[in-house]
Formats: C-alpha cells, sequence, structure tokens
C-alpha cells in the first residue's frame, strides 16, 4: 500500500498531499456510507502500523514526484538540483544527503525533465580590484568566503593572512566553521546596533 499519494484536490488548500498511515482497512467503526467500503478488521487498541522513517521516506517520494508533474507543466527546458555549499544564514539547516539527491534526480527525468545537478564546489575565482581589504570585505557581505578562496585573493594581491587577522582583530570579519570548513563573513553594522555575529543584525 503507498502511504503518500497525490497530490489530490482539496476545498481548503486547492490541491494537497494525502497521507494514509493505516492499513486498509483497520477502523473502530463500520459505517456503510464509508467510501474505503466494509470493516474487515474492527478493532479500538491504538498501534503503530508504519515506521515514521517509513512514512517521512514515502512522503518524500511523493513530494517529489508532485514537484516533477508541477516542472512538467511548465514546459521549461532544463531543471537544476542545486546544493549549496555556503554557510546557510539560519542555524541547523544542511544539505540533504546524496541518496535523496539521486531519487529526485531519477524521479524528475522519469518524467522526461531534463535535470542538471550543480553539487560540486563552485570553485574559488573571484574577480580583483587591486584594494585586498576592500575586496575580502565587499564579497564577504555577499557570499561566505571558504578559507580557500580568502587564501586566492591574497595570492593575487601579494598580501598574507595577516589581513584577515586584522579584520578579525576590528571586528569587521567574522570566523565561522560549517561542515568541516572555514568561512570568513563581513559581520554588519547598524547605527546604534553594534556588530551583529553571522548575517544577523538589528532590527
Amino acid at each position: 500500500m503507498d502511504i503518500a499519494f497525490g497530490p489530490v484536490p482539496s476545498r481548503r488548500l486547492g490541491r494537497s498531499l494525502g497521507i494514509n498511515n493505516i492499513p486498509p482497512k483497520h477502523c473502530s467503526y463500520a459505517c456503510v456510507y464509508c467510501q474505503v467500503g466494509p470493516t474487515p478488521e474492527q478493532e479500538i487498541t491504538p498501534r503503530p502500523f508504519y515506521l515514521p522513517e517509513e512514512i517521512l521516506r514515502q512522503v518524500r517520494c511523493e513530494d517529489i514526484a508532485a514537484l516533477g508533474c508541477f516542472i512538467a507543466a511548465t514546459r521549461i527546458g532544463r531543471a537544476y538540483l542545486a546544493i549549496p555549499h555556503r554557510l546557510p544564514a539560519v542555524a541547523g539547516v544542511r544539505a540533504p544527503d546524496e541518496a535523496l539527491v539521486l531519487r529526485a534526480f531519477r524521479t524528475l527525468t522519469e518524467q522526461g525533465i531534463e535535470v542538471e545537478l550543480l553539487t560540486a564546489y563552485e570553485g574559488d575565482v573571484f574577480a580583483f580590484g587591486g584594494d585586498l581589504r576592500a575586496e575580502i570585505l565587499a564579497i564577504s557581505a555577499v557570499h561566505p568566503l571558504r578559507t580557500s578562496a580568502v587564501q586566492a585573493l591574497l595570492q593575487k594581491g601579494g598580501g598574507s593572512m595577516a589581513l584577515v587577522d586584522e579584520l578579525l582583530a576590528a571586528g569587521e570579519l567574522h570566523r565561522l566553521e560549517h561542515a568541516g570548513e572555514v568561512f570568513y563573513l563581513r559581520r554588519l553594522r547598524r547605527e546604534g546596533c553594534g556588530s551583529s555575529p553571522g548575517m544577523s543584525a538589528c532590527g
């Protein structure tokens, strides 16, 4: 039996994903008008029928299939599955595992959609305008910079990590770790707020 199904029409939501975690048909009632039919297993004691992990797995698969239907209907030329490699703005966010990405790729391609995976780190190639301090602060205000990217910029400008240490000491850069990598992010300030770590700022 499929635990997840749909999307199905919904009077309140337009379309919704159906989840039925009870096999047919275990019920405490035997209503003659039930659209599912008679109740062969009438019971009242609560008990689990499926593991939560199995329910989640099927919901994810059905969700991807519903997404594929939507993309196919738009008739776009190509879809991209992009996995972020930079530090996220929200704590606790992590990239999906490889099995889920491959499942999404397979599900979408089976629906006739041309899919491209953007799963590799884009590299450390940044333009350099001549002022190392300004370049590091400008780029890190938009893109958290890996240590390797900072070192590439320093090499272009003939600088050293001493400049980064100065920016850290001055409170202009923030050093953060994510997924085993060290990132440098510009601290954002607002008048009267002081400095805020990460990408947060005073409201």
